[in-house]
C-alpha cells in the first residue's frame, strides 16, 4: 500500500471501516436478536455518519481556500 501525502484519504478510510463495523453489527442484531427496530437505529447511524463526513470534508474545503486568500 503507498503512502498517500493526502490525510483526508486516511479519515475517509476510518469511516468506511466504522461504517463496515456498523453494518456488521447490524447483520448480527438482525440474526440474533430479530430486532428490526435495532437494525433501523443502526441504519440510521450509519447514514448519519456518512451525511457528518461529507459535511465536514466540504467545511475543510472551504477553510483551505480561506486560509490560501
Amino acid at each position: 500500500m503507498e503512502q498517500d501525502p493526502n490525510p483526508r484519504v486516511r479519515s475517509g478510510q476510518t469511516i468506511l471501516f466504522l461504517l463496515l463495523v456498523l453494518l456488521i453489527t447490524t447483520v448480527m442484531a438482525m440474526i440474533y436478536y430479530k430486532s428490526i427496530v435495532l437494525a433501523f437505529i443502526s441504519l440510521i447511524t450509519m447514514g448519519l455518519m456518512y451525511w457528518l463526513d461529507k459535511k465536514i470534508d466540504a467545511i475543510k474545503k472551504e477553510d483551505g481556500h480561506k486560509r490560501k486568500e
